[in-house]
């Protein structure tokens, strides 16, 4: 009998076989059935759908395939923040078997191993837009030997600098790889992109069928007066929340709100971009071994996060858009499991949370936040 992804036109081996089966995955998600085929075909795909809905494996399975099949390939994927990237390279490593190299390119990571690295020739490079630009650059990687380049989170990856760095990379005329977007969401910026370094006849998926809305419960919880950590931590205490990932815009909150937990006993966990790798690494597997109750985390940090059965996300700071609070609440209620986001706003904040709400259609239903 046919394997389930077989009819994608993948070639299912025996180790993707035994992983798709260890993960639980029994057949392709929508999203992996109408991606897979034309990634395998090396057209450029834009794959546009929410969190939680497969996009990793709709691009990183038929790719692994291709390598397979032309071992002198070289793929690189982008993402916006060493977390998301590690996350897609433990993903692809799982999947594409022994004989397929593959190297990380963080811009936390120490420039000479990573140099190091690319000398041993990896068939697949992962790693934050910076770091992978920069490398490209000093003509580590070289421009005309990639045959695929992913860019998952598209909006994340464009900075200014980024943006300006990655246009003439792909203007160079020795640059004819397929580009394969992932996203969530897609603003102004990637519409751009895409349209001024995509081939015309690319393919463009959007399953935008939001977990979110079915899923996950959404609240809001007013501040009396300033915003405080009294506050967030007496919401804690009161819903009996055993575990929670918090959401803040600045790096002094992490501080603030790290001092409050440990003042009232309460084990926390910090994740920010201005930490180490290491410190990153011993954040996430204190908070995933339930050795850290809160988990305190900026937007760009938490990207790409996954921490099963999460099912608390809490915004102290009110996301800065409606993409910002749709990957923030993606990290709870994932793979069909529910989960409840929570945002602390002043009355200040209000409107802008209604705005919020219009733009993903949902209903934030207000919450007791006094105790």
């Amino acid at each position: 009998m046919p394997h389930p992804f077989a009819a994608t036109g993948l070639d299912i081996t025996e180790l993707i076989a035994k992983c798709l089966e260890r993960e639980g995955i029994t057949e392709p998600t929508a999203v992996q059935a109408a991606a897979i085929p034309p990634v395998l075909s090396g057209k450029d795909v834009v794959i546009q759908a929410g969190t939680g809905t497969g996009k990793t494996l709709s691009y990183l399975l038929p790719l692994i395939e291709r390598l397979r099949k032309d071992p002198s390939a070289r793929i690189v994927v982008m993402a916006p923040s060493p977390e998301l990237a590690m996350q897609i390279l433990r993903t692809m490593e799982t999947y594409k078997g022994p004989e397929i190299r593959s190297a990380s390119l963080v811009g936390s990571g120490k420039i000479d191993r990573q140099k190091d690295k690319l000398k041993k020739h990896p068939q697949i490079i992962v790693g934050t837009p910076g770091r992978v630009l920069e490398m490209i650059f000093a003509r580590k990687v070289q421009t005309k030997t990639i045959k695929a380049l992913v860019l998952d989170e598209i909006d994340q990856i464009l900075s200014e600098e980024n943006e300006a760095a990655l246009r003439e990379i792909c203007s160079r005329p020795e640059f004819q790889s397929q580009i394969i977007v992932a996203s969530a969401t897609i603003g102004r910026r990637g519409d751009a992109f895409i349209h001024d370094h995509m081939s015309e006849d690319r393919v463009r998926l959007q399953l935008q069928a939001s977990p979110l809305k079915q899923n996950i419960r959404h609240h809001y919880a007013l501040f009396a007066g300033e915003r405080n950590e009294t506050a967030l931590v007496r919401l804690i205490r009161k819903l009996d929340i055993d575990q929670v990932l918090v959401f803040v815009h600045h790096s002094y909150n992490i501080a603030k709100l790290f001092h409050a937990f440990t003042e009232q006993k309460i084990a926390c966990a910090t994740l920010s971009a201005a930490g180490n790798k290491l410190q990153r690494q011993q954040a996430l597997e204190a908070f995933k071994k339930r050795e850290a109750r809160v988990l305190v985390a900026t937007d760009t940090a938490a990207r790409g996060l996954d921490i099963p059965d999460l099912e608390w996300v809490i915004h102290f700071e009110l996301a800065n858009d409606h993409q910002s609070y749709l990957h923030r609440s993606g990290r709870t209620g994932r793979a069909g499991k529910t989960g409840t986001s929570i945002v602390m706003i002043t009355e200040d904040e209000l409107p802008a949370l209604e705005r919020q709400a219009r733009e993903l259609n949902l209903q934030f239903e207000p919450l007791d936040s006094r105790g």
